[in-house]
């Protein structure tokens, strides 16, 4: 019915008009009606203990479900508190037309986000009332019993629900800068459990980063290059889930969490292609080594449907990081890694699409240029030594002519083969054949990842300064000082600050981890989990390949 709205009802609604509504549209065979008990009950809506849901026509009631945190059915010596269903009653004006299902999704999702301690939730139907059984069991009740209540003078059935548990995922994740295998234990909620718009929340239990050896690293950057053997990339799969797998046994020994609390793997491996992606680390042996039920191979669903299965930082952004609503501005969320992706969130209730794209590069060149003046560092700590070099406009102007860069449409993916060792030696060549120091080689190469990434933003995204970066790069003062300078340039905007994900609430340095263990929580839970508008695809796609392991029981 498009023209009901539904709604929690607020603590100070007229209690007379619940009553008279129940009392004028609920007295049926089925139902057991005694005023006092009735007016009783809904007295307790302004206490809080009873929380009731409605179906409106206007400012009219259609419908009406209440509960009631106080329940005969609560069992204290297991744990568990029980909240019960006790008026539902649709108007004979809309019965048929779907108000009872919604109005009990409304009251199941309601219960467990207004009483989150709560783990069941019960309901007591007369055993002839077909048509309200069926509301309850199409949302996912099950009968417990059914008995001679002389109480009612009936016989009564008893359903239950019980919130489902968190699913405990290990996520594990290789990155385009090659620097070491990202581990987390993360426990996945969803809330509303059966609403049209599911909101995802998850709490973080342990991460760690584990650096690769030198020499396995060379052997994933020669394997992006295409410099060893079709046989030597086939065994690298296999011994990239053999360092997956003992990564994942440190963190989880390290943490004091039980193995067997962990409901799924979800790897993403190691990219050493893009377009289309191609992960490594075969996730069936993953499964295997660690005889947990592993979720891999994401991407090749997406790039089925026609996309380029990136950027898939989308996914992350459009379950945690949509303006609130009420918000009157858009938000751009930048992630930083070895290169860069940015997702262009749309202000709330616009209609519009979240979108997105991989601008190109992020730190990978700036590590390398680092590398480069000093071989004992891995990286720019702070980027000290960009600050302290100068940037040469020329060689920025010159190397933004790079094809990624020019691309006029999205959607736009980035691989290991755009931006590759080879292409950073020819411009470090350029560099040197102008008498650029070392130095300045760095500062020239923060530059062109800072711009390029805002020159991105302005012809892609919404003008906006609500702006968040992501990852270890926000450590670095100086990149932070020059990709906010190239923002208020490219958006015309003032920029006081660019925002980080611990101002949100969200935990900074395990995020990437966690978003290809959510990769695999949606497809082990059957959700979509890329978005089209940002990938190209022409439909979502549930990706991933679920390695099942059958445990013990």
């Amino acid at each position: 019915m498009t023209d009901i709205e539904y709604r929690q009802i607020p603590h100070d609604f007229p209690v007379e008009q619940l009553f008279q509504f129940v009392m004028g549209e609920g007295k049926t065979p089925f139902n057991w009606l005694i005023e006092e008990d009735v007016r009783r009950h809904f007295e307790k809506l302004k206490t809080g203990t009873v929380s009731v849901w409605g179906a409106f026509t206007g400012d009219m009631l259609a419908g009406i479900i209440s509960a009631s945190n106080i329940s005969q059915f609560n069992d204290d010596d297991n744990n568990s508190k029980a909240a019960e269903i006790c008026e539902f009653v649709v108007s004979s004006k809309v019965r048929s037309k779907g108000v009872g299902k919604k109005l009990v999704r409304l009251a199941m999702d309601g219960v467990f986000e207004n009483w989150p301690t709560f783990t069941d939730l019960y309901v007591m139907t007369h055993s002839e009332n077909t048509i309200s059984q069926r509301a309850f069991l199409r949302g996912g009740f099950d009968f417990v019993l059914t008995f001679d209540d002389r109480h009612r003078s009936r016989i009564t059935s008893v359903l239950k629900f019980q919130k489902p548990r968190p699913i405990r995922v290990l996520g594990i994740q290789s990155g385009n800068a090659v620097d070491g295998i990202d581990v987390v234990i993360v426990d996945i909620s969803q809330s509303p459990i059966l609403g049209d718009s599911p909101k995802i929340s998850y709490d973080v239990k342990a991460f760690h980063t584990y650096p690769w050896a030198s020499k396995m690293r060379d052997r994933i950057f020669a394997a992006r290059e295409g410099m060893i053997s079709l046989r030597d990339v086939n065994m690298l799969n296999y011994e990239l889930s053999h360092h997956f797998a003992a990564a994942a046994e440190k963190l989880i020994g390290t943490s004091n969490i039980q193995k067997d609390s962990i409901d799924l793997v979800s790897s993403h491996g190691q990219t050493i292609d893009g377009h289309p992606h191609w992960e490594l680390g075969e996730p069936s042996t993953l499964a295997q080594l660690l005889s947990i039920t592993t979720i891999g191979d994401f991407r090749p669903a997406d790039v089925g449907a026609g996309g380029n299965g990136s950027p898939c930082t989308c996914t992350y952004d459009q379950l945690m990081l949509l303006p609130a609503e009420g918000c009157t501005d858009a938000r751009i969320c930048i992630n930083i890694g070895g290169t860069s992706s940015v997702t262009f969130c749309p202000t709330p209730g616009s209609g519009q699409s979240v979108t997105g794209l991989d601008p190109g590069l992020g730190v990978l060149y700036i590590d390398w240029a680092t590398k480069l003046y000093d071989n004992s560092l891995d990286y720019d700590d702070n980027g000290d030594l960009a600050r302290g070099g100068q940037i040469d406009e020329e060689l920025v102007q010159t190397m933004l002519q790079h094809p990624h860069f020019l691309k006029e449409c999205l959607p736009i993916s980035v691989g290991p083969d755009d931006f590759s060792r080879r292409q950073f030696e020819q411009w470090v060549a350029l560099a040197q054949a102008r008498n650029i120091s070392k130095i300045d080689i760095i500062s020239t190469m923060t530059e062109l990842s800072a711009r390029s990434i805002a020159q991105a933003c302005k012809r892609f995204g919404p003008r906006t300064n609500d702006i968040i970066v992501r990852g270890g790069v926000c450590n670095n003062a100086y990149f932070m000082e020059r990709l906010r300078i190239n923002l208020e340039a490219c958006l015309e905007l003032p920029i006081e600050r660019l925002k980080t994900l611990t101002e949100l609430g969200l935990d900074e340095e395990s995020w990437e981890t966690v978003l290809y263990a959510l990769l695999g929580y949606l497809c082990f839970t059957k959700q979509t989990n890329f978005i089209p508008s940002c990938t190209g695809a022409n439909h979502a796609v549930i990706g991933g390949k679920i390695c099942q392991i059958e445990r013990e029981p």
